[in-house]
């Protein structure tokens, strides 16, 4: 905290502001949550800094996906304490919303928040007092009809790409999944806010917004209108400035004939499409209740392929769900490799309290999910090498985005496509998007070379 010999002295002023650490675990949503309240707090004169810098206000935003993500938020807001352990802490997010009060009984957490009252986040960290132990708890139940949360942000932690929150909840209710529960009813932003939000984040520098939510697919939905993410989509791609528009997980059922239709118009949209599939089974996929089939989700892709021929096609898929037998595991597989995925995060299934699957009788054992997902990993690399050769010899434009984690000697960044692509360094040309020759691909990325 700020001592009191320091108050008058101009030449402390940066050291009197307070100081602000956050840390966020979960999906890119939470990442959004997190950098809306990033900027709320400094517009109000705080500082960020890193976690272990001696913060006066710590602001954990947790997950509540698994069972795992629980222990895992629960062990992080632990550490933060003990490496400030004269900070407010307020913990915020999926796990706050639907466990409140195990989060209140972790020794100093003086704020708990959820999913719903961010916007009252700083007013209640600023009128803890010192050594309070009982702590506020701003959690309420979403109720029906509620409005989408006003959060907003100008930017963001990367230099190039920009996430935009557009929606929230889900009215899905799959089998294994707690997050409707902890994020309520579906609700979308307004348009006229979302296309505002990416003006100024275009006006800041960033190239390449990304646009995310709870469920995607369900924008406009809770106001009936089915042309509402489309409608939002061509208001977007107008805006000056903006070279690209990529979209977060959608639903297969999302791709119908006059939407893709209207897609392919978007001057701005990147070939990259994650639609969520989680099973190759239609046995497994029923058991999940999830809303289409194999089928479907088929006929889908091709779509999409007729009008994007090289299209990136990423998904998840959840192997070990309660019930899945060899047979269904190798149906779910053979699936896969039919459609050709560029990419698909594996998941071994984890009960999670609080859903049906958690009660399902025939529960996988952990050795059988283990090897499965080993299985379909060594697919996935097959296919994402398959994907990527054939962008050898091409000349295709990369938006370059930092020094390479893989090789100093390089920079990397992505394409439309989301091929990750390595070239020499050469300093000028970060956050530049550039035309490049693919030389190699192995199964994670390209490397090319830089056309003059």
């Amino acid at each position: 905290m700020i001592r009191e010999e320091n108050k008058n002295n101009p030449k402390n002023e940066q050291k009197q502001q307070k100081k602000l650490a956050t840390y966020t675990l979960g999906c890119k949503v939470n990442q959004y949550e997190t950098q809306a309240l990033i900027e709320m707090f400094e517009n109000a004169g705080y500082v960020s800094v890193s976690i272990d810098e001696g913060a006066d206000v710590l602001i954990i935003n947790t997950c509540t996906v698994t069972s795992m993500s629980d222990r895992k938020s629960r062990q992080m807001i632990r550490k933060a304490r003990k490496l400030n352990p004269m900070a407010v802490v307020a913990v915020t997010g999926c796990y706050a919303q639907l466990s409140p009060e195990e989060v209140k009984k972790i020794k100093g957490v003086q704020v708990v928040a959820g999913t719903s009252q961010r916007h009252r986040l700083l007013d209640a960290v600023e009128a803890v007092l010192p050594m309070q132990e009982s702590p506020v708890v701003l959690v309420k139940s979403h109720p029906k009809g509620e409005a989408f949360e006003p959060l907003s942000v100008t930017k963001t932690n990367e230099m190039t790409r920009a996430y935009v929150k557009i929606q929230d909840g889900c009215n899905q209710f799959c089998s294994y999944c707690i997050i409707p529960y902890a994020r309520g009813s579906i609700r979308s932003r307004d348009k006229i806010e979302v296309v505002q939000e990416v003006k100024r984040l275009v006006k800041h520098g960033y190239q390449e917004v990304v646009l995310t939510g709870i469920h995607l697919a369900s924008y406009g939905k809770e106001k009936k209108n089915s042309h509402e993410l489309i409608d939002l989509l061509e208001s977007i791609d107008k805006i000056e400035g903006l070279k690209r528009l990529r979209l977060g997980s959608l639903e297969p059922t999302l791709m119908q004939i006059d939407f893709v239709e209207r897609l392919m118009k978007l001057t701005t949209l990147c070939q990259h499409f994650h639609l969520s599939l989680q099973s190759g089974c239609n046995k497994t996929l029923k058991a999940m209740n999830r809303k289409y089939t194999t089928e479907d989700y088929e006929l889908a892709v091709n779509l999409i392929r007729q009008i994007y021929p090289t299209a990136a096609i990423t998904t998840d898929i959840i192997v070990g769900f309660p019930g899945e037998t060899d047979e269904d595991f190798n149906r779910s597989l053979a699936f896969a490799q039919k459609i050709g995925f560029t990419d698909v995060h594996v998941f071994r299934y984890s009960a999670r309290e609080g859903t049906p699957a958690a009660l399902f009788e025939a529960q996988v054992a952990e050795e059988v999910k283990t090897k499965r997902s080993k299985r379909l990993a060594m697919a996935v690399d097959t296919m994402k090498a398959q994907y990527l050769v054939q962008f050898i010899g091409r000349e295709i434009d990369v938006l370059i985005e930092k020094v390479s984690s893989l090789d100093e000697h390089y920079m990397e960044g992505h394409t439309r496509h989301y091929v990750r692509v390595l070239i020499p360094f050469e300093k000028k040309l970060l956050q530049h998007e550039v035309k490049v020759r693919i030389t190699d691909a192995d199964k994670d990325h390209c490397k090319g070379v830089l056309l003059i």
